[in-house]
């Protein structure tokens, strides 16, 4: 069990890996692109790590259902999407409609 938890990190490592490498050397994307893109997924693993046994502590200190969590997983998905919305990226230059199309010819 412990060799297929390695083989299936050391898998997901190399294949991360030659994506971004895939990326650059086809021309769809430049170097930072694909950094920031490994930091960004690095950040979110880091946070998942941490999150992880708080979360199962209070799911199962608060009896919640399957239903619960999914309905209260799509209530903050729909708030994120509103807040979104609402900021409007471009206004700070972030996700410009001129950035965005830069970079993906």
């Amino acid at each position: 069990m412990k060799l297929q938890y390695y083989l299936i990190t050391i898998l997901s490592f190399i294949i991360i890996l030659l994506v971004g490498i895939s990326r650059i050397y086809l021309g769809v994307h430049w170097l930072y692109n694909v950094l920031t893109g490994w930091m960004f997924g690095l950040a979110l693993l880091i946070i998942v790590v941490f999150i992880t046994e708080p979360l199962k502590r209070f799911i199962t200190t608060q009896n919640l259902t399957q239903n619960q969590l999914f309905i209260g997983l799509a209530f903050f998905g729909f708030i994120f999407m509103i807040l979104t919305a609402i900021l409007d990226w471009s206004r700070f230059g972030i996700l410009s409609r001129e950035h965005v199309c830069k970079f993906s010819k």
